[in-house]
């Protein structure tokens, strides 16, 4: 057998960046930060990698900014939902993490692949429990 591709499941990457400066690049789901990032993302032709629409917990301005109809119209053209979550260390407020967390949860309910961020917030994460996947309820019901 051949060497195996190299596979990142979960980058960063931004989307303005060079075609050519991901040339040597393996297979990559990359995660956006905000809408606006997803915007631009997904409107590359980029050979190696695949894009998510995210709303990451740790950035005020992209959660500031969620609007579930936006999401849901750029979530058709991703390869992923991500990333998105809740993060302890924060500055924005777990109360309002956890809405937009919902929010897109309600809207990714047919989405096959979900990349989250969860640093220090299990017990908050469980409590979103009900709009979560049938996969993800019995997962956090054994934590």
């Amino acid at each position: 057998m051949g060497a195996l591709p190299t596979l990142d499941a979960h980058a960063h990457v931004n989307p303005l960046v060079k075609p050519s400066d991901l040339a040597e690049s393996g297979a990559v789901l990359a995660q956006t930060s905000s809408l606006d990032d997803a915007v631009v993302a997904l409107g590359r032709n980029d050979e190696n990698l695949a894009w998510g629409v995210g709303c990451h917990p740790r950035f005020p301005e992209a959660q500031r900014a969620f609007d579930a109809e936006r999401y849901r119209s750029l979530l058709v053209g991703a390869a992923v939902a991500g990333e998105v979550g809740l993060d302890s260390r924060s500055k924005v407020r777990l109360d309002d993490q956890t809405r937009v967390l919902r929010e897109i949860f309600e809207t990714v309910a047919e989405v096959r692949l979900i990349s989250w961020r969860n640093l220090g917030t299990i017990v908050e994460l469980t409590g979103t429990r009900d709009l979560l996947p049938a996969l993800f309820r019995d997962t956090l019901a054994r934590l």
